[in-house]
């Protein structure tokens, strides 16, 4: 165990009696995208308190969600789960996306502490590799160190990705010690604001697409279909001398910081919307979308 990690752990250790532990969490189906399962399951350890409050909005998803067909339920949450993400106000960064940027999300990925960012920095990465090996961003970028105006669209395409990526590119600092806590408080706005969207588009088509068909709306927690409260269980510390299975001091803190990094499975090129029987693994980051071209 390096010292970092053990500066960490003692410290969690003093702080655990004065942590204000979540009365529930949230699990989603394997009807469901990856990302928003992760989102969902991840969500506790962003915004604890903010579980109680969109309560309503977890209720309007899992009802409005009963009138699309699987694959079509996949692609809606998926995509609003990237432009949510993806939809930036910062002015754009003039930096260019480089092997740079490559280093500083693989760094970012080697301290995550959750399944939710790891996920994240890794579709970032897999972004960022794409457009890197990109021609029309190789040209684009050749173009604009000679004052080259830009005007083929595949370049402004390059262009406006880049951008898109920068945004969160230039917010990660993976060398700083409390570099997972100052990207959680990033994420958080953007889990609840992808919640929010995902209510807003299920329920948008289902009115103006759906209006004739009528399904019972779910009114408690046992009549959820695709989603699910669970009750928060609070890690148990055995009395002293209590013998049984012992447990090192990650398990312990698991439910604190989540998964350790080296248990997440890694990306595969198998399609997002296959769901495996066993080992479930990471969502497949975004390739190049033409939904894209609407930021």
């Amino acid at each position: 165990m390096n010292k970092n990690k053990a500066q960490i752990i003692i410290l969690l250790l003093f702080l655990l009696p004065n942590i204000a532990w979540p009365e529930k969490v949230l699990s989603g189906s394997k009807s469901l995208p990856k990302e928003f399962n992760l989102l969902l399951e991840s969500l506790h350890l962003y915004s604890p308190e903010a579980i109680e409050k969109i309560r309503p909005q977890i209720f309007s998803i899992d009802y409005h969600a009963r009138y699309f067909a699987n694959e079509d339920l996949l692609f809606l949450i998926k995509v609003e789960i990237y432009k949510t993400f993806l939809k930036s106000y910062d002015v754009p960064s003039k930096i260019p996306v480089d092997g740079k940027s490559i280093e500083v999300i693989k760094l970012a990925i080697s301290k995550s502490q959750d399944n939710f960012m790891t996920w994240f920095l890794n579709a970032l990465l897999k972004d960022t590799q794409d457009l890197i090996n990109n021609p029309f961003y190789k040209e684009f970028l050749l173009q604009k160190d000679v004052n080259v105006k830009i005007q083929k669209v595949d370049y402004r395409k390059a262009q406006k990705k880049a951008e898109l990526l920068q945004s969160w590119i230039s917010k990660i600092y993976p060398s700083t010690d409390d570099f997972p806590d100052n990207f959680k408080t990033r994420l958080a706005p953007k889990l609840l604001e992808s919640i929010a969207n995902i209510d807003k588009s299920l329920s948008f088509i289902v009115r103006e697409s759906y209006s004739g068909i009528k399904i019972t709306e779910p009114k408690l927690d046992s009549d959820l279909k695709f989603i699910s409260f669970k009750d928060f269980v609070v890690p148990e510390k055995k009395p002293n001398g209590l013998t049984g299975e012992s447990k090192s001091v990650e398990d312990i803190l698991a439910p604190v910081i989540g998964s350790p990094l080296e248990n997440l499975p890694a990306p595969v090129p198998d399609s997002w919307i296959e769901e495996p029987e066993a080992n479930p693994i990471l969502p497949k980051p975004a390739n190049d979308a033409e939904w894209l071209e609407d930021f």
